[in-house]
């Protein structure tokens, strides 16, 4: 939406979103007595707020050019679901097992530039295309979190509240391969961590936008 304040210039007001996921992430690792199954789906969602300005520049009377910056609000979700199982090699039973899932928010300033062009091909009708570049690093994860320990003779469940979301890599030998995760509470021990920070989401980047419009 945009409201003219003078003759060129305007006050640019959006809403706007993203959504990513990925599902069907298994993979296998085999050790020495048995194969560690990991399974895992991430879920992303970016809500965004802007509020900005733009000047137009007209090119003839059916098409013109806007330039705009803007200062935009995030608040971003990040979900995930997961499970890790070891299954002895020696007679396919599973020997030690772990579930959990994951619901974090954060909020964040952002702010993006871009130019805008917009051509009226009828006098209500509007097609615009837009181009910019946004800057929003999304940090400050913070949610609940539930994992269930399973074994063959039972298990039990825990639940943490308002816990923060750390990325760290890790590798189970001090020599093997190194291995990347997201805040989990319940890591076996044993494991050498080799990196740990606040998980982020980067949004920054270039976009390209192309719609069709009514004017009032």
């Amino acid at each position: 939406m945009s409201v003219p304040i003078e003759p060129r210039v305007q006050i640019l007001a959006a809403y706007g979103m993203i959504k990513a996921e990925t599902t069907g992430n298994e993979f296998t690792v085999t050790y020495p007595a048995v194969d560690k199954i990991n399974l895992r789906e991430d879920k992303i969602r970016d809500d965004y707020r802007r509020l900005g300005l733009a000047y137009e520049i007209p090119i003839a009377d059916w098409i013109s050019f806007r330039p705009y910056a803007a200062g935009e609000l995030h608040r971003t979700s990040f979900e995930d679901a997961g499970s890790w199982t070891n299954v002895s090699l020696k007679t396919g039973d599973r020997v030690l097992w772990m579930d959990w899932k994951l619901k974090t928010t954060a909020i964040k300033p952002g702010f993006s530039a871009g130019l805008g062009i917009e051509i009226a091909p009828a006098p209500v009708l509007r097609l615009w295309a837009d181009a910019g570049y946004r800057r929003a690093k999304i940090t400050g994860f913070k949610g609940d979190f539930t994992y269930f320990w399973g074994y063959p003779e039972g298990g039990y469940w825990e639940e943490s509240s308002d816990v923060p979301l750390y990325y760290y890599e890790f590798d189970d030998s001090g020599e093997g391969p190194v291995y990347a995760s997201l805040s989990m509470p319940g890591l076996w021990a044993g494991h050498r961590l080799t990196k740990i920070r606040d998980a982020a989401v980067d949004l920054s980047g270039f976009y390209l936008k192309a719609g069709l419009g009514i004017a009032f």
